[in-house]
């Protein structure tokens, strides 16, 4: 299991990878066993709010960027002897926790 050693939210100064997109990517096609484009439509079953859906269609259409100005969380973590970074957009992050995407093990 891993360990968080810190979390920071900061505002990207450059442009990031956004491992919680990428993450929310993941979890959307592996639900759904298909390997394409995410399609907002197929995830109406999380009752999401318009807002919500405006930042993930946002984010796929940069790419799971995260890009200078918007505001990212940080977090390093190690997991058995391996040590990790995970960055993601704020509003991401919080879509992915609200609806408890993230995997407990």
């Amino acid at each position: 299991m891993a360990t968080t050693l810190s979390t920071t939210t900061s505002k990207a100064r450059k442009i990031h990878q956004d491992h919680g997109g990428q993450y929310f990517d993941f979890c959307i096609r592996h639900n759904s066993d298909k390997e394409q484009v995410i399609d907002l439509k197929e995830i109406h079953h999380l009752n999401m709010s318009e807002e919500e859906i405006k930042s993930i269609q946002k984010s796929i259409d940069n790419n799971w960027k995260i890009l200078p100005g918007e505001k990212y969380i940080k977090q390093a973590a190690v997991d058995g002897g391996d040590f990790w970074v995970f960055k993601s957009k704020v509003e991401i992050y919080n879509i992915i926790d609200k609806y408890h995407l993230f995997r407990e093990d």
